[in-house]
């Protein structure tokens, strides 16, 4: 669970979620949605592909 993690953690996910978001680093093939809450990004995207993906 996101409440679960640690500060550091925490601030990964903040850090891949922005990356996600950033349109132009990625050329996805279908809309990717853009995250604005770090818990509903770490359920939704980092615990369903993995941190290696994000």
């Amino acid at each position: 669970m996101y409440e679960e993690l640690t500060p550091a953690e925490k601030e990964d996910v903040k850090q891949a979620m922005c990356r996600w978001n950033d349109k132009t680093r990625f050329n996805f093939p279908v809309e990717q949605p853009c995250y604005s809450r770090p818990d509903l990004f770490y359920h939704q995207v980092v615990k369903k592909y993995g941190w290696g993906r994000v």
